[in-house]
């Protein structure tokens, strides 16, 4: 049966694979929004934008290849992985080049963020723990970061651009400890998740309030904090039953949504 039926599999075109992180879609998707809508953008913006989000499907085809999405998707799926490496990677380092050629100099510092935090992350990739805490959030950080150089390229001051990537960062965090401290909670396993949540969102907001109160960060900050860290306090004061963890999730992606839109007017 296998030997009948391997020929024909083979005779299938090579699709791309999509990564299965619904979540790590909001956190390129929005920051990359973001950027788009308060810059003043040409193709340059646009370029960076596409580079960053070929490099995040191509790491769907990493974990396949490198068996994190299972034996059997490793073996299966090693043709459509091989593919989408290739693609992705062709197209992430031709858009990537054009954008640095067409970048203003001093706006080309900016890709060393995101450049810098995707290989921090590597490590976590290579020995599975990319989906720790840590790891998820170093993922957030650098997910998010993509859209530093892409509001740099759109004419954005380096200050607004930086303030905007630390409010999804920290909106990421916090997000992240209190859906992991919920699921904890619901496994009945232990997790300090809950009580850095609270603090943590307290503490971004309150800090947040200060600086604008004394002019050191746009007004807008604060309230752009405010809907995912609120939610992030609701999560660790009141934990949701299980079956409402869907809603939870699109609560966090409706939050996310607002904190874009604040950002962006």
């Amino acid at each position: 049966m296998s030997a009948t039926a391997n020929p024909s599999a083979q005779r299938l075109p090579a699709r791309i694979l999509l990564p299965r992180e619904h979540g790590a879609y909001g956190q390129l998707l929005f920051p990359i929004a973001t950027a788009l809508a308060i810059g003043d953008h040409g193709a340059t913006g646009f370029a960076i934008a596409g580079a960053c989000a070929a490099a995040f499907v191509g790491h769907e085809a990493v974990l396949t290849l490198l068996g994190q999405r299972g034996g059997r998707a490793a073996r299966q799926r090693r043709r459509d992985a091989i593919f989408s490496l290739a693609c992705c990677a062709a197209l992430a380092a031709a858009s990537a080049a054009w954008a640095l050629a067409h970048m203003m100099p001093a706006s080309r510092v900016s890709l060393v963020l995101p450049a810098t935090l995707a290989v921090a992350l590597l490590p976590f990739i290579w020995s599975r723990r990319e989906h720790t805490t840590a790891g998820e959030i170093l993922a957030a950080l650098s997910l998010s970061s993509c859209g530093v150089p892409i509001a740099r390229a759109g004419g954005v001051g380096l200050s607004r651009a930086l303030i905007c990537w630390l409010v999804f960062a920290l909106s990421f965090t916090v997000a992240t400890l209190a859906v992991r401290s919920t699921i904890a909670r619901l496994k009945n396993t232990h997790s300090a998740g809950s009580g850095v949540a609270f603090w943590l969102a307290a503490a971004s907001v309150a800090l947040s309030l200060a600086g604008a109160s004394r002019g050191w960060i746009p007004p807008a900050a604060p309230l752009a904090l405010l809907p995912v860290c609120g939610l992030a306090v609701g999560l660790s004061l009141f934990p949701p039953h299980p079956r409402h963890l869907r809603a939870v999730g699109w609560s966090l992606v409706t939050a996310t949504a607002v904190t874009a839109i604040v950002l962006a007017v």
